[in-house]
């Protein structure tokens, strides 16, 4: 068993930029105050994707958000659908099968056909029932924990107003591909968010940045390998100069596509954390997304506890 303390950390104490706070741009720095702080008191941040699951807890789910939290993550990601009769629920389209062996689109079912839904493969038989949870559960049991809201842009034109009424802008930040139609209702919409683009080109990048009716905080870079656009280190300097965060994934998701040079989570826990998670620190990530907040958390932080150690154990 490959045990995370035997590790060489020196790799990843080698962060060169220095990010002063406030975090983006000037003008939206009272609304990133919180933010902000949590970023210059430890970093990588972990951001936990669809919080934390396994056992009898499923993802996108009220237990897998607290699950996230217990293991040492500092921002929950979840995933926003809505019902044809306009309601918000937390899941991840596509999965309907896996979770609830439902081969329709959960995209197309009314709220009363969403609630009568069950992660059944997550309960015993004794277990009660376990359903979807709704966004309004989410903004009124984690109104005070950082929340990245994914998928959710096609229906900006309505839940931006509804997170005007049910989230605490201070707590919420927003992910989406960085589209003309994306970038035109954010630049309108008077609360401004925080935003994460997904950006894979320098196009995409620059249009961002030159948009600062937009509170861009930090970027998403896609990368599969040291070629791609975005894969450099020296792309993250210039983001840092920009006084914006950088967001790099060590996700594996099913389709098998790097999201950032192979620098992820398998890597991390079979190989080498310093693989994975130590060339995504070194590189300049200032937050991680990941599958396995515990033990990110648990490298992270010997990572800063004992600065010029090659060695552990």
């Amino acid at each position: 068993m490959l045990n995370p303390l035997h590790a060489t950390l020196d790799t990843a104490l080698n962060r060169k930029e220095t990010i002063t706070m406030p975090f983006g741009h000037p003008i939206h720095a009272e609304n990133n105050r919180a933010f902000s702080h949590l970023a210059a008191s430890t970093r990588p941040l972990i951001m936990v994707h669809r919080g934390s699951s396994g056992g009898a807890i499923a993802e996108n789910t009220l237990p897998a958000f607290h699950a996230a939290l217990a293991q040492g993550g500092d921002i929950i990601e979840t995933d926003v659908i809505r019902s044809t009769d306009g309601e918000y629920f937390l899941f991840h389209n596509g999965y309907e099968q896996l979770h609830f062996s439902e081969s329709r689109d959960i995209r197309s079912l009314s709220s009363t056909d969403i609630r009568a839904l069950n992660y059944t493969w997550h309960r015993s038989p004794k277990a009660g029932p376990y359903p979807v949870t709704t966004a309004q559960e989410l903004f009124s049991n984690m109104e005070d924990s950082f929340l990245t809201i994914d998928r959710s842009w096609d229906y900006w034109p309505d839940f931006l107003h509804y997170l005007d009424t049910h989230a605490n802008p201070h707590y919420v930040l927003l992910k989406a591909h960085p589209t003309e139609e994306n970038l035109t209702r954010l630049a309108h919409h008077p609360t401004k968010y925080m935003f994460i683009p997904i950006v894979k080109t320098l196009g995409e990048l620059e249009e961002v940045m030159n948009t600062p009716q937009i509170n861009t905080i930090a970027v998403e870079i896609l990368a599969r390998d040291a070629s791609s656009p975005l894969g450099s280190a020296e792309t993250i300097t210039m983001l840092h100069e920009r006084n914006l965060l950088v967001l790099l994934n060590a996700l594996n998701l099913a389709n098998g596509v790097p999201l950032y040079r192979e620098w992820d989570d398998i890597t991390s826990l079979l190989t080498s954390p310093d693989a994975g998670w130590g060339k995504l620190i070194t590189q300049g990530a200032d937050i991680i997304q990941t599958d396995f907040p515990a033990a990110l958390r648990f490298y992270r932080d010997y990572v800063h506890k004992l600065p010029g150690s090659t060695e552990l154990g």
